[in-house]
């Protein structure tokens, strides 16, 4: 068996090396590209990397044959939409371009699946490629019980793109609380663990 050859193209210009290997190799894992990086099997350009490393245009990452694990995760879920949920989840769109879309996620629908959770906007964002050819992809997540609004990016650069401005703090979020009358302190702090 041959290693595999990845020549990075430039819609994956700035993804994170371990994102861009999960995407473009079927059947690795991240523990694997762990512990193939760990062990330097897996180079770029020749080159030791680490997992975190921002691919380049033009790069070739090199990776060896790969053997899935018999305890695969399964493959993403579509979700199957109805009209009605189809017309609901279009009707949350604040605003849509060629790079991102803009939701206003209602409380009540999880931003991703887990355990006893089937309805969740991860698993409804292939109804919304409109004409791209990509998958729409979570830039963040707002808990199940919170509403507001939520970017997705229309491919791997723009999310690629958004994750940098989040991790760079250059994105401001603001976060508000409607209350039933009015709390007898008008202010403080709260350094409490939240319960359920």
């Amino acid at each position: 068996m041959t290693d595999i050859i990845l020549p990075v193209p430039e819609a994956e210009a700035d993804s994170r090396l371990d994102r861009f290997l999960r995407r473009n190799v079927e059947g690795l894992t991240q523990a694997m590209i762990q512990k193939l990086l760990r062990t330097g099997k897996i180079r770029i350009d020749g080159k030791r990397a680490e997992a975190s490393t921002h691919v380049e245009t033009g790069q070739i990452v090199t990776v060896p044959p790969i053997i899935p694990p018999k305890d695969m995760p399964k493959v993403r879920q579509v979700m199957v939409m109805d009209p009605h949920m189809l017309r609901d989840l279009e009707g949350m769109i604040l605003y849509r371009d060629e790079s991102v879309i803009v939701l206003n996620k209602p409380a009540g629908l999880a931003s991703q699946g887990g355990s006893g959770i089937k309805v969740h906007l991860d698993g409804m964002l292939d109804a919304l490629r409109f004409e791209g050819t990509e998958r729409p992809k979570l830039v963040h997540r707002l808990d199940r019980d919170t509403s507001g609004v939520l970017l997705l990016a229309r491919g791997v650069k723009p999310a690629s793109r958004l994750a940098a401005a989040f991790r760079g703090r250059d994105v401001e979020k603001t976060y508000w609380a409607l209350l039933w009358g009015v709390p007898p302190v008008l202010e403080g702090r709260i350094d409490l663990p939240l319960r359920g």
